[in-house]
C-alpha cells in the first residue's frame, strides 16, 4: 500500500484545483479531472419544489442563468441540496441541441441557456461547438458537420442551447 500512497494517490489527485465558487464562503474543487463529462458547471441552489416522487431543482449560475434539474427526492435527499448550496452541474454535450435565439419556437425541455459561439472544433464523425454564457461558463454541444451550414454556426454568433431538466446530473462535494 506504500508504493500506491506514494506514487497512485498523487496521480490521482493532480489537477485539482479550487474554482471560483458562486458563494465566498464555500470552497469547490475542479470536478474537470474526475469525470469525463464535457459540460461541467457550478450553481447555487435557488429553489426546490418537491413533487411526488422528484423533485425540481432550480440553480442560479454566475452571470444571472438559472438550470433546472429534475431528480428523485431520494437523489435530493442523498446529496444534501439545500437552497444556497453550491453543486457541480453535469450536462452530456449529446444532450443539448443548438438553436438560434429568437427562432419563433417555444421548447418542452426546461433549460434554455443562450451566449455566443467562442470555438468550432470539427472532428471526422461530428463537430463540439463551444458557447461562452453571459457569466463566463461554457456549454459545449455535439453537432452533426451538417448542421454548422445548415444553422450559420460561426464564430462569434449567438446560439442558445436547449436541453431537458432530466438530462440534468448533479454533484456535490462530501462534507
Amino acid at each position: 500500500y506504500e508504493v500506491f500512497d506514494k506514487r497512485v494517490i498523487p496521480y490521482m489527485t493532480e489537477g485539482f484545483k479550487p474554482t471560483t465558487p458562486s458563494k465566498p464562503d464555500q470552497e469547490m474543487k475542479s470536478i474537470t479531472t474526475r469525470t469525463s463529462i464535457r459540460n461541467k458547471l457550478i450553481g447555487t441552489v435557488k429553489s426546490i419544489k418537491p413533487r411526488m416522487y422528484q423533485g425540481e431543482v432550480i440553480l442560479s449560475l454566475n452571470g444571472g442563468d438559472e438550470i433546472h434539474a429534475v431528480l428523485t427526492l431520494d437523489s435530493i435527499k442523498r446529496l444534501g441540496l439545500t437552497e444556497g448550496r453550491n453543486a457541480h452541474i453535469l450536462i452530456r454535450a449529446p444532450h443539448l441541441i443548438l438553436v438560434k435565439p429568437n427562432c419563433g419556437l417555444k421548447f418542452s425541455a426546461g433549460n434554455y441557456l443562450c451566449g455566443k459561439v467562442t470555438h468550432i472544433l470539427e472532428t471526422r464523425l461530428n463537430a463540439e461547438i463551444t458557447l461562452e454564457l453571459k457569466g463566463g461558463g461554457q456549454l459545449r454541444a455535439m453537432v452533426p458537420h451538417d448542421a454548422i451550414a445548415d444553422l450559420g454556426i460561426k464564430e462569434g454568433e449567438p446560439f442558445c442551447g436547449v436541453f431537458k431538466a432530466s438530462n440534468v446530473v448533479l454533484a456535490t462535494e462530501e462534507e
